[in-house]
Order: structure tokens, then C-alpha cells, then sequence
């Protein structure tokens, strides 16, 4: 039997979906398609808009982005739809001024009013998310279908997985593809790393490996991090190309240092037992608890494990209970079974209870948890 903390995640595409949003800031301001023949004002909120894109670029030597917000304040409150934009994506993001998602709501909108594409996709995004507002598919979908009309690849992208998921619209996987395809033959990542997925499972065009593997390079190439991830998973396992562990635990460490929290914890097991890098109990605790802060249920189980077991970490019973109850929380199994376990054996502060290990046993075995089964069988109790 794999050993339960060994099972790596896996992560398709399409459950990971949702892409920050962005601006492309490393691409050089543009002017707005309005501003011939603007009034003396709105040329000087372009030139705001410009010098602020300017101080918010990350490879700037002199970035300020407080300053760079106060440039876009001043041209947003002149009708710049740009600096609009730009003010939008720095209060999402925490950019040189508290992150506030309903001021971000607030400008993506007055930019998308003007039609900036950039700005629809965004402020589709955040009703997807429901960041900022509530969450209302329908009108993400309609905003990104404004924006895929001025050839947006984001949008594209995105409307490509509002289909694939029966989001805001009907489940259709052969329009979803369709999408994905026009973002992906554009360069787009997340469009490249969804696409490869569709292809690997065969949905909405026939199962193709190769393509699929062709696909996860080209987006990885790109620093993609879930396309990293998923290709870490075919060195792991093989599957359409050569098994390499060494090669998977570089492609996780990749993406692991974009803060993906599934890379972390996969790599973080990788560390536990040795596979394609060293054997580290110590880099381990560290990974699953980068993992485990973002909410991760497996990490928090993981996590545990090292609390329980004394590995890489004091052992704890207590700690190793409470991430076990979180892990548990989210309906992990592999947490309710080691709840129920430490309920038996009257671990972590807790009196026996056998009421209530059976109770957790079975939470466990009802989702095919083979030692939790066992634990019922031997308890005499059913599930």
C-alpha cells in the first residue's frame, strides 16, 4: 500500500482555473485609442497615465508605485480609461495603496464602460470570484464575451473555462477547446496549460498525449505555474514521457516558488521521501506549511503528520491534532481518518471515545479511505 502521506496531488487545468488577474505591466504604456484630438486636459491625464505606468513597471530603477497611484488617481478622476484600468489592478493587488477589492471593482468598471477589453476581463474575473461584489457567472460571462469580441486572450481564456465548467452557461467542452485554442495559438499560458489538459483527458477533442505534453511546455516554458505543475506530474509518473523525478522535483520547485500551493506540498513530499532530491525533514515542515497557510487540506494533514511523528519538527500531539481538524474541516480523508485514530487512542489531549473515532472512521471509509475501513472492520462497525 502507498504510504497515505505520499500521495501526490494532482491538479487538471480546469480545477485550477482561475487566473490572477493582470495588466501586463511589463509591456510599455500605450496610448489610448481616444486621445486624438483630445483637449489640452485629457492629453495631459495621458501624459499622468504614461509617467505612472512608467513608476509602476517592476523593472523600473526608479519604481514608486505610491506615486504611481497618485498619477493614476489624477488622470482615473479625468476619464483616462488606462489610468482607470491601472488604479483598478493596483487596489486588487496592494500595489503602492491598501488592497481593496470594491475600489478595484470600482475602476475596472469605469474603464470597461469606455470598452478597454483588459478591463471587461477583469471585472469579469472578479464577478466569477466574487471579489469586490457578489459572484454572478452570468455577468462574467457576458463582460468576457465583450472582451473575446476585440480578440482578448485573456477573455478567451477565461470564457473558454466558463465553459468547460457549465459556468454562467451550458457545460460545452467543444466551444471551451474552440477558446482555448484562439488564446493558446496567441501565446497565452493559462490558455496553452488548459488546453493541454482538454487534450489529456479527452474532452471536447480526442485523448492525445503527445499534445497535451506539447501543450504543458509551451506554457511552462512561460513560467507557467500550473502547466509546471502538471508536467512534474507526467515526469513523476511517466505518463507521456520519460519518468524522471529529478526533472519533476525541478518543474515543482518552479512552480512551488510562485507560491502554487499543490507544488509546495508535492515537492514537500518529495523532501520527505528523497525522490529527485534530497531526503529533508526540515525543507519538508517548511513546504507543507507554506502549502498548509494558503488552506490546503492535504498540506494541513501533512503537516500533522510531521507534528505526530516527530519528523523534522517536535513532536506535538496537540499540533498534530488541531491541523488534522483542519484538514479534516475540509472534508480531507486522510484527516478524518487520523482524527477518528487519535479519538481511539486518546491522542492530543482528547479521552478515548470510540463513539467518535467510528463516527470519523467512517467519514473517511465512505470516501474509500482503505485504513479507515480496516479500522471499522476491526471495530466490528460498518459504514
Amino acid at each position: 500500500m502507498i504510504p497515505w502521506w505520499s500521495r501526490l496531488l494532482t491538479l487538471g487545468c480546469v480545477a485550477l482555473a482561475l487566473a490572477v488577474t493582470s495588466l501586463g505591466v511589463d509591456a510599455q504604456p500605450r496610448e489610448p485609442a481616444s486621445s486624438a484630438g483630445s483637449t489640452q486636459a485629457s492629453l495631459s491625464a495621458v501624459q499622468a497615465y504614461q509617467q505612472g505606468a512608467r513608476l509602476a513597471d517592476v523593472r523600473s530603477a526608479t519604481r514608486d508605485d505610491v506615486e504611481a497611484v497618485r498619477l493614476f488617481r489624477w488622470a482615473a478622476d479625468r476619464g483616462n480609461a488606462d489610468a482607470q484600468l491601472y488604479l483598478g489592478w493596483m487596489y486588487e493587488n496592494g500595489r503602492g495603496i491598501p488592497k481593496d477589492h470594491v475600489e478595484a471593482v470600482r475602476y475596472y468598471r469605469l474603464a470597461a464602460r469606455q470598452g478597454l477589453s483588459v478591463a471587461q476581463t477583469n471585472l469579469g474575473f472578479m464577478y466569477e470570484t466574487g471579489r469586490g461584489l457578489a459572484n454572478n457567472d452570468g455577468e462574467a460571462v457576458r463582460l468576457y464575451r465583450l472582451a473575446v469580441k476585440q480578440g482578448d486572450a485573456r477573455a478567451q481564456s477565461h470564457l473558454g473555462w466558463m465553459y468547460a465548467n457549465g459556468r454562467g452557461v451550458p457545460r460545452d467542452d467543444v466551444r471551451a477547446v474552440r477558446l482555448y485554442r484562439l488564446a493558446a495559438n496567441r501565446g497565452h499560458a493559462d490558455a496553452q496549460n488548459r488546453l493541454a489538459f482538454m487534450h489529456a483527458e479527452g474532452r471536447g477533442v480526442p485523448r492525445d498525449d503527445v499534445e497535451a505534453i506539447r501543450l504543458y511546455r509551451l506554457a511552462a516554458d512561460q513560467g507557467n505555474a500550473p502547466a509546471q505543475f502538471n508536467l512534474a506530474l507526467r515526469h513523476l509518473s511517466g505518463q507521456g514521457v520519460i519518468q524522471d523525478d529529478a526533472q519533476a522535483a525541478r518543474l515543482l520547485r518552479l512552480a512551488a516558488d510562485q507560491g502554487l500551493a499543490k507544488a509546495q506540498r508535492n515537492l514537500g513530499v518529495l523532501h520527505l521521501e528523497g525522490r529527485g532530491v534530497s531526503k529533508d525533514d526540515v525543507e519538508a515542515v517548511r513546504l507543507f506549511g507554506l502549502a498548509a497557510d494558503q488552506g490546503l487540506a492535504a498540506a494541513h494533514d501533512n503537516l500533522g503528520w510531521m507534528y505526530e511523528n516527530g519528523r523534522g519538527v517536535a513532536k506535538d500531539h496537540l499540533e498534530a491534532l488541531r491541523l488534522f481538524r483542519l484538514a479534516a474541516s475540509q472534508g480531507d480523508a486522510s484527516g478524518q481518518y487520523k482524527v477518528g485514530y487519535f479519538f481511539e487512542q486518546g491522542l492530543g489531549g482528547l479521552n478515548p471515545d470510540l463513539s467518535a473515532a467510528k463516527d470519523w472512521y467512517q467519514l473517511a471509509a465512505r470516501q474509500g479511505h482503505d485504513d479507515a475501513q480496516a479500522a471499522l472492520k476491526r471495530l466490528g462497525a460498518t459504514w
